[in-house]
C-alpha cells in the first residue's frame, strides 16, 4: 500500500541531494581551504632574470605565478628568489603529466628565444584562450618577409602599453630601470600618474579594485580609477632627459 509513492518520493530525494550539495559545495570548499582559486595566475615561459623579475613583481601584486625553463641555472636562481618553477619542456609530454596549471590563467611568453615562445603559445593556445597569451613583441619578427613570419594566430598579445622586445627590456632593466607598483587614490589619479612619469613608464599590469590582475598591452583602453594598483617599468629621469 502506498507503492506509488515512492517514485516521486526518491526523485524529491535525489533532486534535494543535488540542490544541497551545488549550494553548500562551494562554501564549504572554503572553509575547509580546498577550494580551487580562481584561474588568475601567470604560466611564465622563461624563468631568466627580466622573466624573475616580472615574477616577483606579480607575486607582489597577489597573482601566482609559475616560471618555466629547460637551464637549471635560470630555475636554480629563481627557486632562490622564492619562485615556483618547472624545469622541463613545458610542451613536453612531462608537463602534460606533472605541470601544475591550478589557479594559472595566463601565458607570459618571456623567453630569449622566440622558437620557444611560439612553441609554448601554440601547446596552451587552446587551454588558456589566445585573449590570455601574452609576450615580448620580436624584432627579428618584424625584418622577416611574410613567408617566413609566424602567424598572429600563433603569436600572443604584445606586452606593455608600448611594445618591448626581450633585448629592450633586458636592456632597460641593466642600465636601470626598475619595476614599481603604485595605487592611484583621490587625490593621485591616473592623470597625475601620467603626469609625473610621462614617456619614462611603460605599463605593464594593472590590479583593479576587485584584485583581479589585468595584463596591458598596446591597444589596451583600461582607464584606471582610485584604488588600482599599477605596475610599471620606469626608466630613471637621467635616461627619460637622454
Amino acid at each position: 500500500q502506498g507503492a506509488l509513492l515512492l517514485v516521486p518520493l526518491t526523485f524529491a530525494v535525489i533532486i534535494g541531494t543535488v540542490v544541497l550539495q551545488s549550494a553548500t559545495a562551494r562554501p564549504l570548499a572554503r572553509l575547509l581551504k580546498v577550494a580551487e582559486p580562481a584561474p588568475s595566475g601567470f604560466l611564465i615561459i622563461g624563468a631568466n632574470g627580466p622573466a624573475r623579475t616580472l615574477g616577483k613583481a606579480l607575486q607582489q601584486l597577489g597573482s601566482r605565478v609559475l616560471l618555466t625553463d629547460s637551464s637549471w641555472e635560470n630555475i636554480r636562481a629563481a627557486r632562490m628568489e622564492g619562485l615556483p618553477t618547472y624545469f622541463g619542456n613545458p610542451a613536453s609530454q612531462h608537463a602534460d603529466a606533472h605541470l601544475d596549471l591550478v589557479g594559472l590563467g595566463h601565458l607570459l611568453a618571456l623567453s630569449p628565444s622566440g622558437e620557444m615562445n611560439t612553441l609554448a603559445l601554440m601547446r596552451f593556445r587552446h587551454e588558456l584562450g589566445h585573449q590570455r597569451m601574452f609576450g615580448l613583441a620580436s624584432g627579428q619578427e618584424s625584418r622577416r618577409t611574410d613567408k617566413h613570419r609566424t602567424s598572429l594566430e600563433h603569436r600572443g598579445n604584445q606586452l606593455g602599453s608600448e611594445a618591448l622586445t626581450y633585448a629592450k627590456l633586458a636592456s632597460q632593466l641593466s642600465q636601470g630601470a626598475e619595476l614599481y607598483s603604485t595605487t592611484l587614490t583621490d587625490g593621485f589619479g591616473w592623470d597625475d600618474y601620467r603626469a609625473l612619469h610621462g614617456e619614462r613608464a611603460t605599463l605593464l599590469f594593472v590590479r583593479d579594485d576587485s584584485g583581479w590582475v589585468h595584463v596591458v598591452t598596446p591597444e589596451s583602453t583600461l582607464k584606471p580609477s582610485a584604488g588600482w594598483t599599477l605596475l610599471a617599468l620606469i626608466q630613471p629621469e637621467t635616461v627619460g632627459a637622454g
